[in-house]
């Protein structure tokens, strides 16, 4: 029987999703993104204007695709109108695959008008990014005027490493929107954050369990 190790907010943690961050070639799975996620926005973003979405709910949106029906269950409450920021962790998973090979990060900015996508390997995920964009344009009745822009952002050179990536990347984006409430001039995260994250997921995990 696989043990919880930790029950936060919405996410759990069990064993064997633990020792995954103890392997450093082995592939994050949705629930440490979605804890991670849930980390960020009641630990260290409390701010009413970003709202992180987790992997379920991101998946959830695009294979669902009607507005009406994703508002009336998903966004309605959780207020997405009047948030400046949302940000979405993107799996290429589809109705006809079972899970999915590659993540990345797509960031709704309001003030800037645009949805911003980084993704580690080149640009693997644009087609799923842009489904979920035109999704999300439609519950909010955005503009066309709104734009994706595909970020120039560090490239992993791994084949299991993309979801690092965007916890990584997701850091960036809200130190750079507490900062300057705006992504247009964001900065590459270096190799040396990606290669301290699992170390640092195992601490926070650690602290949590011991606070609990």
């Amino acid at each position: 029987m696989d043990k919880l190790i930790i029950s936060y907010h919405d996410s759990c943690l069990y064993k064997s999703d633990v020792e995954i961050l103890y392997l450093e070639t082995e592939w994050i799975n949705d629930r440490i993104i979605s804890f991670y996620f849930d980390y960020l926005q009641h630990e260290i973003y409390e701010s009413k204007e970003i709202l992180f979405l987790g992997s379920e709910v991101t998946q959830a949106i695009k294979l669902m695709e009607n507005p009406d029906e994703i508002n009336a269950v998903i966004l309605d409450s959780l207020d997405v109108e009047e948030k400046n920021f949302i940000i979405f962790p993107i799996n290429n998973n589809s109705k006809d695959q079972v899970g999915g090979s590659h993540w990345s990060l797509l960031v709704y900015s309001k003030p800037d008008k645009t949805f911003y996508h980084f993704d580690s390997s080149g640009s693997s995920n644009y087609w799923v990014c842009s489904k979920l964009v035109n999704i999300i344009k439609s519950c909010l009745k955005l503009s066309n005027n709104v734009k994706i822009e595909q970020v120039d952002c560090l490239q992993q050179n791994n084949c299991y490493d993309c979801g690092i990536y965007v916890l990584c990347h997701a850091d960036s984006v809200c130190k750079t929107i507490m900062k300057s409430k705006t992504l247009k001039e964001i900065q590459k995260i270096s190799y040396k954050t990606v290669l301290s994250k699992r170390s640092a997921l195992l601490g926070i995990i650690k602290h949590l369990e011991n606070t609990d």
